[in-house]
């Protein structure tokens, strides 16, 4: 009863950061951004410890790049993450802006972070639960989305039709129809990419 999910292709650790950012992105209104400082668990110090990733799995790692991609709007899910947007200047940049802070008290899910702008203000957003943890749990909607994302390069156009039949798994058929939409297939280049970027 007490599961949590991550919507995000990221270490855990970073997620509130990723939510705060997320939120904030609006109030920025493209801004010039002169420092970022994220408050975060002390485990986040010492686990989500990259600051300047050279591989999508470092960049997953790097409390600093995912809150750069989650300023520039983006998703922040497996497909961020590639050795592209690890080569890009503005992501490049903006990670570079983020120092961590370990906060005592503070919980394992939560984060406060603190953009400091070229005008002066200062705009800051505090993250009691990530979204996904057991504080604040994503709904079926989200579900169903990461599910999408995380399996449609290995099963293209078959994976909207999985997700349907486990969602109606107790009607009759549903386990043949589940096996034969997850049989061992050829892997393409596109799933051999994600499957080097999972590790």
């Amino acid at each position: 009863t007490r599961n949590s999910f991550k919507p995000y292709g990221a270490c855990q650790l970073s997620h509130g950061a990723i939510d705060a950012a997320q939120r904030v992105r609006v109030r920025l209104g493209g801004r010039s951004i002169v420092r970022i400082t994220a408050f975060v668990h002390p485990l986040a110090v010492k686990i989500a410890t990259v600051t300047k990733p050279a591989t999508p799995t470092e960049g997953k790692f790097c409390v600093g790049f995912c809150v750069a991609l989650a300023l520039r709007g983006l998703p922040v899910s497996n497909a961020d993450f590639t050795h592209e947007s690890l080569r890009d200047p503005e992501l490049l940049d903006m990670t570079s802006r983020l120092t961590m802070h370990a906060a005592d008290g503070i919980e394992r899910t939560a984060t406060r972070l603190e953009i400091e702008l070229a005008d002066g203000e200062v705009v800051v957003e505090d993250v009691a639960h990530a979204f996904g943890s057991v504080g604040n749990p994503m709904d079926w909607n989200a579900l169903d989305t990461k599910f999408i994302a995380a399996t449609t390069p290995f099963l293209g156009d078959d994976a909207p039709e999985l997700l349907q039949v486990l969602h109606c798994f107790g009607e009759a058929g549903s386990l043949r129809r589940l096996i034969g939409l997850t049989q061992r297939r050829e892997p393409d280049s596109t799933t051999m990419r994600v499957r080097t970027a999972a590790g």
